[in-house]
This record gives structure tokens, sequence and C-alpha cells, in this order.
């Protein structure tokens, strides 16, 4: 114990003395010195881990685990460790093995509710932060957390509502002056929101998340203090991944406002490398639960079998590929006084999943028809008449939600595909879409949508209507009118105003959609030509058409 208290004594010296170079060269030599002590490996491996050496750290901890593998700290460690190495199904275990040791360890819940966040199971990382913050009201962080799953389930007036609770709890800090910035901007509150993100580099200058909600909201100009202070902070040698991942997409968007494209281009592969090896693809899991859905569809019903009468009259479902102007489309209908934007709300496929697996009984639709519609009144979009729901993906349902809502209206947003795959590139989305980080598995999945949705607008011409985003932005009157008079609504010239729209917005067209109507973004792939040639040569191997 003698020489493991000295080691302890020195390397909390060093640590308190800032002598971070010091302290990195002596860790694998105390690591060495007392190999059989578990309680130390455990804590040299949490050093390592919080001197941006997450490899070296799990070596440690794992190492410590097997002189006592019921030592619960270091479980707990483990979890966050692989997390930070982007493992999350490998963190999820360790996670839940601590919980086996100890149910009653909040900030072991809340570890977890962080895992499953990043794994985009929101639902259950909300049960797993509120068990948290059941066993410890004041848990730091948890209220910090939840608001971030709220938002990133599509309720910024929740998350802020949270957020408010832990600044009375726990006072301002960085990380909840970030989150707060980002949650305003969605409110379209942007005076607020540069206050709060300005203050958190006041706090912390490094605040990779605070600059990338700046560089989303405020176009840079020459010798702009956010230029310079993302100079400064990715000049630093030992950031983590995920906030040099922040500061790069923040860096490129920097770039492009200042017209140095090529150093945007290179930003933006950088940064969405880290994103890959984070959050590795998943373009063949989305690849796959396509076409199985479709072949689920096609076993259920044939063409003679398609229903023409039954539930979904006011129900209108946009659909497409991200960043296709499918925001701009529910905001724009939104502006009807009895239309309510559901936003991106996932009822359809749970309520399809909670039915059956693979539907090929068509009596089964009229139980999912209900499930769906019962979601649909508890946001009382009944009482409105009519609803958006924008879950993109639902482009894989079309099929299943026609036969279980034949009066429903879905309307398939398109645009230029290199357009399409260059703004997917250049978002940062914070859940979901793992394909984004790779542009050739982004244009196999844009391939396989533009697929599915002609074959399902031969099978329901009358009710799938098709909105080209260019000509949505350059002919906003002509296009407009014939999107509400296909729904069969009178014309309103509000329907052009869309950017006096006051509701939340929590996609990454958060700032795009506050303005007027324009298009200023229309072909822009053209500057990121040499970016996009793999991608444009794997559209040309799949017949789509770059028009």
């Amino acid at each position: 114990m003698a020489e493991q208290d000295c080691w302890v004594q020195q390397l909390q010296l060093l640590q308190a003395q800032g002598r971070a170079e010091e302290l990195r060269a002596a860790l694998p030599e105390a690591l060495a010195a007392l190999p059989d002590s578990a309680p130390f490996q455990c804590y040299v491996g949490w050093l390592l881990r919080e001197q941006g050496e997450p490899q070296a750290a799990e070596t440690a901890l794992v190492r410590a685990l097997r002189l006592q593998p019921d030592f619960t700290l270091a479980q707990i460690r483990l979890g966050v460790v692989l997390r930070d190495l982007g493992r999350l199904p490998e963190a999820e275990q360790a996670t839940r093995r601590a919980l086996q040791l100890d149910p009653a360890a909040a900030g072991c819940w809340m570890n977890l509710a962080v895992i499953l966040k990043d794994g985009c199971r929101l639902r259950e990382a909300v049960a797993a932060i509120d068990r948290a913050l059941e066993l410890e009201p004041c848990l730091p962080g948890a209220e910090l957390n939840k608001a971030a799953i709220l938002r990133d389930l599509g309720q910024p007036q929740a998350a802020l509502q949270v957020l408010l609770t832990a600044r009375a709890n726990q006072g301002e800090s960085p990380a909840l002056l970030a989150l707060e910035g980002a949650l305003l901007q969605a409110e379209g509150r942007f005076a607020e929101a540069e206050a709060s993100l300005r203050r958190a580099l006041e706090l912390d200058p490094g605040c990779s998340q605070a600059y990338l909600s700046l560089a989303q909201q405020c176009k840079a100009s020459p010798d702009d203090a956010l230029d310079q202070g993302l100079r400064q902070v990715l000049a630093q040698p030992r950031l983590p991944a995920a906030a040099r991942c922040d500061l790069l997409f923040a860096r490129a968007k920097v770039d492009h406002d200042l017209g140095r494209f090529v150093q945007a281009a290179e930003a933006l592969q950088q940064a969405n490398q880290i994103k890959q090896a984070l959050r590795p693809s998943n373009a063949p899991s989305v690849l796959e639960q396509g076409e199985r859905l479709w072949q689920e569809f096609r076993a259920a019903a044939s063409a003679e079998q398609l229903p023409y009468d039954g539930p979904g009259s006011g129900c209108v479902f946009v659909v497409g590929m991200p960043r296709s102007g499918s925001t701009l489309v529910e905001t724009i209908l939104s502006m009807k006084p009895d239309c309510l934007a559901l936003g991106e709300v996932d009822w359809f496929p749970l309520a399809y999943r909670q039915v059956v697996e693979s539907a090929s009984d068509p009596a089964l639709y009229a139980q999912i028809a209900e499930r769906y519609l019962h979601a649909r009144a508890t946001r009382q979009a009944d009482v409105a008449g009519w609803s958006v729901d924008k879950l993109l993906s639902n482009y894989q349902y079309c099929g299943q939600i026609l036969m279980a809502l034949p009066q429903a209206r879905i309307i398939h947003c398109r645009r230029h595909p290199l357009d399409v795959l260059l703004s997917i590139y250049r978002a940062n989305f914070s859940v979901g879409l793992g394909y984004a980080s790779s542009l050739t598995d982004a244009a196999r999945v844009l391939a396989q949508q533009a697929s599915l949705m002609e074959r399902y607008a031969a099978l329901f011409p009358d009710r799938i209507q098709l909105c080209h985003y260019e000509a949505l932005v350059r002919e906003p009157a002509h296009t407009v009118r014939e999107l509400v008079r296909w729904l069969g609504w009178s014309w309103d010239e509000r329907y052009l105003q869309s950017h006096r729209n006051r509701r939340a917005v929590s996609t990454a067209s958060v700032v795009q959609v506050r303005a007027p109507i324009h298009a200023g973004s229309v072909g822009n792939w053209q500057r990121y030509a040499d970016l996009l040639e793999p991608a444009r040569l794997e559209l040309e191997r799949l017949g789509v058409a770059l028009v």
C-alpha cells in the first residue's frame, strides 16, 4: 500500500500543478509498477481517459476487472471509455453489467441514457435518465442530458423547461448554455440563442458545441472572431474526438461562408472521418429494411386489393431524403390555421412494429391505423383537422401507410441528388443517419429511396405528390399553389410567408427556414465537385439521373 499511496500522491501532484506532459509520461510507468492492484489500475485508467488516451484507459480498466470481476467502479468507467471509442454495443453491455452489480447507481443509469441516445434509442434513453433522476434528483448533469435527449426527440419546449430546472439547481455552465442556445435557435429566438452561445464561449473558449451552433446561425465575415477562435482551439493536440468533429463541422461552415471551398471540403472530410469512426455507417441496415418493407407490402396486397376507402383523412406525410426541402414544405403547410406540424414523429413505424413484424394479413392494418390515429390524437391533431408528419424515413413505409390510412396524402420531396448529398455531408446530425458520414453510402441510400418512391407512386398516383425543391424555391407562388390545390385547400397568401411561422423547428434547417424562401443553395454542389466525384460515380452506376 505504501508504494501505491506514493504513486497516487505523485500523480495527483502532477495533475494539480497542470504538468500534463509529465503526467502522461508517468502513467505507463505507474501501471507497470502495480500490475496486480485492481483499484490502482482503475484509478490510472481513468487518468489516461482524462489525458485523451482512451485505448490505454480501456486496457487498464479491463485489467482491473480481470483482477476483480465484481469491481463496480471499473465496470462503470469501462462503459464510459467504450462509448468514447464509439463502441456502443460494448459500452451498453459494460454499463448494464455495472447496473447488475449496483442497480441503485444513479450515475450509471445516466451513462446508460447517454449511450442509448448515441444509438438513437431515444425512448429507452428517456426511461434510463428518468430512473437516474428518481434515484438522485440532483444528480449533476442528469437534467442537461435529459434536455439533450428531449431535443433529439423533437421536443425543444420540453427540453428548455428541463434546462430551466437545471440552471436553478446547478447554475450556468458552458454545456448548459450551449444546449440552451441550440434550443433557442429551434424556437427562432436567434438573438437570445447567440447571447447564450457567446456566454458559453466566455466560460469555456473551447466549447465545441457552442462553436458549431454559432457557425450554423451566423454568417462568417473576414477577421471574424469565430474564425480566429476555431483556429486556436483546433490547434490543440489532444482534443476529444467528438469535440474535434464538432469543431471541424464549424470550421467547414466558416470556410464556406468565406468562399474557401477547398478548405471547407478538407474540413468536412476530416469531420466525417471522425464521425464514421465514432458511429459507423448504417447504410446496410437502411437498405435491407427498405427492401424488406417493400416485400412485406407486396405480400400483404396485390394491385387489385389496394384500398381506396378508409381512415386517414387530414393526415399528410412528408417523405424523402434529408435536406431535400421537407422542413420548408412542412412549415408552409402548417401556415394553415387548422394544420398541425407534428415534426419527425416515429408513430407509424412504431405502430407497424407493435402490430406485426411481417404484415401478411391486410386486416391487421386496421389495428395499425388505430394506433397511429390514437398517437395523433394525443397531440390534438384530430382537433386541428390536418396534420403533417415529417418523419422522412417513412418513405420506406409508403405502401403500409396507404394500406392503413387510404385517405392520407404523401408529399415526396426531391432535390438535385448532388445538392442533397452535399447538404447531408455538411450537416452534423446528432441522431440517426449513420450513412451521412459516407458520401458513397448516402448515394446508395438515395438511389434506393428514389427507386422505392417510383414504385409506390406508380401504385398510388392520386395519393403521392412529387415536390421539386428547385421549383419550390425558384417559383414558390406557382409550386405552392399546385401543392395547395392538390390537397384540396383554399388559397391563402400566408402560404408564401412561411418564414413568419413561429413553430419550433428541430431539424438541420432550423436557421434557413426562418428566412424568406430563396434559391441561394441551388447548385451548391458545383463548388464541391471534386469532393463529390465518388458519389457522382456511384449515382451514375446505380442509374440515378443527376437532375
